[in-house]
C-alpha cells in the first residue's frame, strides 16, 4: 500500500460566514486508494472524484488537505484514536459516529445498478424482475438483504467474479444475463474499455443510495475544529446548491446520474 502525502493547492475564496482563526489551516486525512473514479494512484499522483471534490473545498474554505493513503481497519482505527485529523470516504454507522463528526453533506453517493448488453434491456421494477436470470456480481459484494436473501433461495443463478472486467466479458459472451454492479465504479471501467455503446445500465437501480461521507476526529488535535466543521459544512452545501458536485462526477463519468436524487 502507498503511503504518500498529497499536497492540494488551495486558493483564497470569499464565502458567506466570518473567519475567527487564521486564514488558512491544516488537516491531515486518511483515505483507501484503488477505488476507481472516486480515488486511485495515477504514478506518484492521486486522483479521483473524491480528491477533486476536496480540492474545491479547500479552495472555498482556505484549508489545505494533506493525504496519506492507509489500509481501512488503519483508517478507522487512526480516526478513532487522534491519530489524523479525519477521513473519506466512509459510510456512517451508529458505531462511527461515536467517535467522528460526519460533515452533512457526503462526498459521493454509491448504489448498484443492474447492467445488460445494449437491445437486451428488460423492465427491471423490483427483485422478482431478476428471478430466472443468470446475474453476475463481484464477491463479497453485498448489494442489499433482498438481493441475498433471494440469491440463497436460488430464485436466480448468481455467478461470481474477482474484477469488473470478467463479469464485462461473460456479458458479452452470452454467459450471463446481466451484470449487478456500483454504479460509478462500473460506468467508469465501461467508458475506459469504450463499451458505453455496448453495454448499458437499466433505469432502477437494485439497492438504495449509501453516502459516503469526509469525517473529523473528536480527538482531532487542531483546536480550531469546531469552526472548521462550520466552514466545510457550508461551502459543500453551496457546492451541492451550484452543481459543482455534478460537474466533478461528469468529468469522470459521461452522463452521470445526477447527485442527490433519491433512487429505489
Amino acid at each position: 500500500m502507498k503511503n504518500i502525502l498529497l499536497l492540494m493547492s488551495v486558493f483564497a475564496l470569499s464565502i458567506s460566514f466570518p473567519r475567527n482563526i487564521e486564514a488558512r489551516q491544516v488537516l491531515n486525512l486518511a483515505t483507501v486508494e484503488n477505488f476507481k473514479p472516486f480515488r486511485w494512484y495515477q504514478g506518484k499522483r492521486l486522483k479521483g472524484i473524491d480528491v477533486d471534490v476536496l480540492a474545491e473545498l479547500g479552495n472555498r474554505t482556505d484549508i489545505q488537505f494533506r493525504i496519506q493513503t492507509v489500509p481501512w481497519a488503519r483508517l478507522l482505527s487512526m480516526v478513532k484514536d487522534g491519530d489524523v485529523d479525519g477521513a473519506f470516504a466512509v459510510n456512517k454507522t451508529k458505531e462511527r459516529e461515536a467517535f467522528a463528526y460526519f460533515l452533512d453533506t457526503p462526498l459521493h453517493q454509491g448504489f448498484y445498478s443492474i447492467f445488460v448488453l445494449k437491445g437486451h434491456e428488460f423492465p427491471f421494477d423490483n427483485i422478482e424482475s431478476l428471478y430466472g436470470k443468470k446475474i453476475g456480481k463481484i464477491r463479497k459484494y453485498h448489494i442489499s438483504d433482498e438481493f441475498e436473501l433471494s440469491e440463497n433461495d436460488k430464485k436466480f443463478k448468481v455467478f461470481m467474479v474477482n474484477k469488473p472486467k470478467q463479469y464485462i466479458d461473460m456479458l458479452k459472451l452470452g454467459r450471463i444475463d446481466a451484470f449487478v454492479g456500483q454504479y460509478y465504479a462500473t460506468q467508469y471501467e465501461i467508458q475506459q474499455n469504450e463499451l458505453s455503446e455496448v453495454i448499458v445500465t437499466l433505469p432502477r437501480p437494485v439497492s438504495n443510495v449509501k453516502n459516503a461521507y469526509l469525517v473529523v476526529s473528536k480527538k482531532s488535535p487542531n483546536k480550531h475544529i469546531a469552526e472548521l466543521l462550520q466552514r466545510m459544512n457550508q461551502a459543500l452545501k453551496e457546492m451541492l446548491n451550484d452543481g459543482s458536485f455534478d460537474k466533478i462526477n461528469a468529468a469522470y463519468v459521461k452522463n452521470a446520474r445526477k447527485y442527490g436524487v433519491n433512487r429505489y
